[in-house]
């Protein structure tokens, strides 16, 4: 997919094009059922899973290739060459006009945009995990590398005991699972060299990785 075919997409189209088949190419998909064959694909939460599991550490949604095009037309700004290769730091670009709303502008030199996905798939996935089996699910935020086997392993389990809760629930579970990593969830974060700095990095503890709740807690996360 190039952002010229991405342009081209019908509004809807657009609107929930899934950043995980930028990744997950015939051949790509082929590799994972070869090695497990019970994997539905198109099932969005086991998708989900599947992406964090397969993916390379290289990649991911929020800064492929693809989005990378889309940030630049967007915002004008332009990725930072001196910075190593696997680093996500870009130029303000068009963000420099937005500087003047803020009255500490004077604290925010030397700063650049990094990319985030708004909203975690796995926080709200734990939490629904946790009503539904009425325990404590171990994870927290994003699962580690290690836990992901257990997940996909345990899947169809976890998806009838959410079922037998509440059919609306699950219904709701995949349908915010097909849009986690839609472009409508990607934004660019100014993160300042100064006090302010990892300003995503602390939102994920401050408010469980919900975008309307970092933003509404800007004054606390500036003092963390």
């Amino acid at each position: 997919m190039t952002i010229e075919e991405f342009v081209k997409m019908a509004k809807d189209e657009a609107v929930r094009y899934d950043f995980k088949d930028f990744w997950l190419t015939l051949e790509e998909k082929n590799r994972i059922l070869c090695i497990k064959k019970c994997i539905d694909l198109t099932n969005p939460i086991e998708k989900v899973l599947v992406y964090k599991h397969y993916a390379p550490p290289s990649f991911d949604c929020d800064c492929c290739g693809l989005m990378n095009k889309i940030y630049e037309k967007l915002w004008g700004c332009i990725r930072d060459e001196d910075k190593s290769k696997t680093s996500h730091v870009y130029s303000l670009g068009d963000f420099n006009k937005a500087l003047e709303f803020f009255d500490d502008s004077c604290c925010w030199q030397n700063n650049f945009l990094e990319r985030d996905t708004m909203n975690s798939f796995f926080t709200i996935y734990k939490f629904a995990l946790q009503i539904c089996l009425e325990k404590k699910v171990k994870f927290n935020g994003w699962p580690s590398k290690s836990s992901i086997p257990d997940l996909l392993d345990d899947f169809d389990y976890h998806r009838k005991i959410i079922i037998e809760k509440s059919e609306d629930l699950y219904k709701a579970l995949e349908d915010y699972a097909s849009l986690v990593h839609s472009i409508g969830n990607f934004t660019m974060l100014i993160n300042p060299n100064t006090k302010y700095k990892r300003f995503n990095t602390r939102r994920i503890f401050k408010t469980y990785d919900n975008w309307d709740l970092s933003l509404l807690s800007r004054d606390t996360l500036k003092s963390a």
